[in-house]
């Protein structure tokens, strides 16, 4: 199904959608929402996650943040050789 945006309709019986729109309107959240909404699984990121890494002003502060930095940590310490 081809989507350019919010305006489609799901044909009926839709069990998963495999987004693979490029562009503000697949990856802003937007889609992912109304997929949402609409109680269609989907593949790829959360519409809350897409909204936040689409604005990069936002995902600066977001990841800049004390505690965010604290949590991934574990995940930036390369252990010493021995």
């Amino acid at each position: 199904m081809d989507v350019h945006g919010p305006d489609f309709r799901l044909p009926e019986g839709t069990e998963l959608a495999y987004n693979i729109i490029h562009g503000t309107f697949g990856e802003d959240g937007t889609l992912q929402a109304i997929l949402e909404e609409c109680g269609v699984p989907y593949t790829g990121a959360g519409s809350r996650s897409s909204a936040l890494c689409f604005n990069k002003s936002e995902s600066k502060k977001f990841f800049w943040k004390p505690e965010f930095l604290r949590r991934m940590r574990k995940f930036w310490t390369v252990p010493m050789a021995s």
